[in-house]
């Protein structure tokens, strides 16, 4: 009871209305009490009591001893009533929730037998109250015979138990509504939570739609940092993920993001991504699909972690070991014709490359001129000699290394 307030267990609106209802009929005054014992209703109050007893704080104490007496020995099942400290009588019947009283509805202020005008002449005295006016409100206060109480009783009893089972109904509403308000707030803590540990990793966090293009639904502001795209940017076009994927790698990742949306399976690739910048960034895009309860998929749930140095470093490495079996190759055909000379060094920096097309030339010691003799291979095909110069020095130039006659292999990335 204590977690909430009594407004929130009873119609307040409702309960005074039959109050009053109940007051105007029977003409007893009639009230609700909680268990403070603070007035929370009343109707139809006696001007003998409301003017007089209650007004005087010294009187108003024993009102309120008398009222505490009466509730503490209710009976759950019955009314129950007692003499004032005044010499009335009230009445009063539990509102009881789950074995526990909530309030109580009060009838009373009234007398079961005449009252001695005499005695309350006295009274009036010892209170200070206005002779006159304190007995002449004595002689409206109810006289009934106590015989005749029992429908009366019966009523509040009943309109106790009433609102008693209303009260029970409304408690167990607002227990389901306070426990979805904390399993929301619980579930608002740990989303918080996790939301603001994956922005602390370095790892970028997103959730993605199930669709053709993955469009964005959530990205972690770490996108920023990675690819220098504003984390808006990544939700103005649904493509928008396929548009900053590395020409070369489209095609596979697109066939394989449609194979896992269809399948189901987690979607696990290596591949490049052109930054704002223009800079390479080599990703590991990993993803789950997100299901619901009975199995429905939701959304992509993944992360992009940036491995372009591991991809720099396995890269120096592979060259390297390409250019040292490449020397020493070179030193084992040292006695060999030009031509074949050639012919290897332009295979071995297509190779270091992964290229399809080589230019291969000699130039000076300076390397300010290229002669006029340049060999050309294509892919694996046979060398063949061509009379031009122009056109090389339009390309991207990489130096495998230099021979005694000064000849370099060159090559277009």
């Amino acid at each position: 009871m204590s977690s909430y307030p009594l407004a929130e267990w009873l119609d307040l609106a409702a309960f005074e209305q039959i109050l009053q209802s109940f007051s105007q009929l029977t003409g007893f005054a009639s009230a609700l009490v909680d268990n403070q014992n603070q007035i929370l209703i009343a109707a139809g109050w006696q001007e003998f009591c409301m003017q007089f007893h209650r007004a005087n704080p010294q009187s108003e104490q024993l009102c309120k001893q008398s009222n505490q007496e009466l509730f503490l020995q209710l009976s759950p099942t019955t009314a129950c009533g007692e003499r004032c400290a005044h010499g009335l009588w009230d009445y009063a019947a539990p509102i009881i929730v789950d074995g526990e009283k909530i309030a109580s509805v009060f009838v009373g202020q009234l007398f079961h037998e005449p009252p001695q005008e005499e005695f309350y002449r006295q009274y009036a005295q010892t209170f200070g109250f206005d002779e006159q006016a304190y007995l002449k409100a004595l002689q409206k206060v109810p006289l009934v015979p106590k015989e005749k109480m029992a429908p009366a009783l019966s009523l509040i009893t009943q309109i106790a138990q009433n609102f008693a089972a209303l009260a029970k109904e409304r408690k167990q509403l607002l227990e389901t509504l306070n426990k979805q308000q904390l399993a929301e707030q619980e579930l608002a803590k740990t989303s918080a939570f996790y939301r603001a540990a994956l922005e602390r990793i370095e790892a970028v966090t997103y959730i993605d739609a199930i669709d053709e293009t993955s469009s964005s639904i959530y990205v972690s502001p770490q996108i920023e940092n990675m690819f220098g795209y504003p984390v808006q940017e990544w939700f103005s076009e649904p493509d928008f993920w396929f548009k900053v994927i590395h020409p070369d790698d489209l095609e596979r990742v697109q066939q394989e993001h449609w194979r896992t949306n269809q399948s189901g399976e987690p979607f696990d690739m290596e591949y490049r991504m052109l930054a704002k910048d223009c800079r390479v960034v080599w990703v590991r895009d990993r993803a789950v699909i997100n299901r619901d309860e009975h199995g429905n998929p939701l959304c992509w749930i993944g992360t992009f972690e940036d491995i372009t140095q591991k991809k720099l470093a396995e890269e120096t490495l592979r060259q390297e070991k390409i250019r040292n079996e490449a020397l020493l190759q070179l030193y084992q055909l040292s006695h060999k014709p030009l031509e074949d000379l050639a012919d290897y060094f332009l295979a071995a920096a297509l190779k270091i490359t992964q290229s399809q097309i080589g230019f291969l030339g000699f130039i000076n010691e300076d390397e300010s001129t290229m002669t006029d003799l340049c060999l050309v291979k294509r892919g694996a095909g046979k060398l063949s000699d061509t009379r031009s110069t122009t056109g090389v020095f339009a390309c991207q130039f990489w130096f495998v290394g230099r021979s005694t006659s000064s000849t370099q292999a060159i090559y277009p990335k």
